[in-house]
């Protein structure tokens, strides 16, 4: 469970009590703060507050980082303040750690992936097309210039030039008739000039394909509260993360685009 999808302290340890899906997690709660099972029920009631020390010892029983930590005291800190400045000092430093760890950046930052060299990123990003000729020559069936130019539906000359130029930026190596993956992966980091390029390339080759029946396309307009909006993000997240762990362990039979956009309107 992600301690950042939490506004409360308490909604996260009863959150964390029902995830876990055992038998005497209060008590284990209670032990690592230091308090008794009954006191730690009534905190997570809603009544009494644990203290900064409890608190503290929390921390380190669920293993947090140093960032973890640090916004889990400052949820115990919110709930405990009586004055309005120190409350509303304490909501700004909450909502400025929720803002810093729910990017992308981070979840991104969490892999192995790499960054083009700079000689090569305007070649790279200048069309979707180099972009999925790279990727498809991870699958074994698409590793050869006819069965690339048949998949993407590109003129075999097209196929040729884009091979040799990921031959050259070492994206790409040639076996005989066969064009190989490198076997990296590789992602712009978010201040890059590249990427509104890059995104407008995928957005544009996916209203060419939302025809299609057998995928899916999906865009909406809406309007929910700020708590919420930092829920859907960091729920989206972690789907992200998720999907990203799962895409690195499998196997590449076929190649996908995924496109992603949760903004204010």
């Amino acid at each position: 469970m992600n301690v950042f999808e939490s506004t409360s302290y308490k909604n996260f340890l009863n959150g964390y009590i029902k995830t876990t899906e055992r038998r005497g997690v209060i008590s284990e709660l209670a032990r690592a703060a230091g308090c008794t099972h009954s006191y730690m029920s009534q905190v997570l009631s809603g009544k009494p507050d644990l203290t900064p020390d409890q608190a503290w010892a929390l921390t380190e029983y669920l293993s947090f980082s140093k960032e973890e930590a640090d916004y889990f005291f400052t949820m115990l800190l919110f709930d405990r303040a009586a004055s309005p400045k120190l409350k509303k000092n304490l909501e700004t430093k909450l909502k400025a750690i929720r803002s810093s760890q729910l990017q992308t950046a981070r979840i991104i930052d969490k892999t192995s992936d790499h960054q083009l060299q700079l000689e090569f990123r305007d070649k790279y990003y200048s069309q979707w097309s180099i972009g999925a000729v790279h990727t498809m020559t991870a699958c074994e069936d698409f590793q050869t210039i006819e069965s690339l130019s048949k998949r993407l539906a590109i003129p075999t000359i097209d196929i040729e030039e884009n091979l040799k130029w990921l031959i050259e930026s070492k994206q790409v190596k040639k076996f005989g008739n066969r064009f190989v993956h490198a076997g990296q992966n590789i992602h712009l980091p978010t201040e890059s000039i590249h990427n509104r390029i890059n995104h407008l390339n995928w957005r544009l080759r996916s209203v060419e394909s939302s025809a299609k029946d057998n995928e899916v396309h999906y865009t909406s307009t809406f309007t929910i509260s700020k708590e919420d909006w930092d829920m859907l993000r960091a729920s989206l997240l972690k789907f992200i993360d998720n999907q990203r762990k799962k895409i690195q362990s499998s196997g590449s039979e076929e190649g996908y685009a995924f496109c992603c956009d949760l903004f204010k309107i």
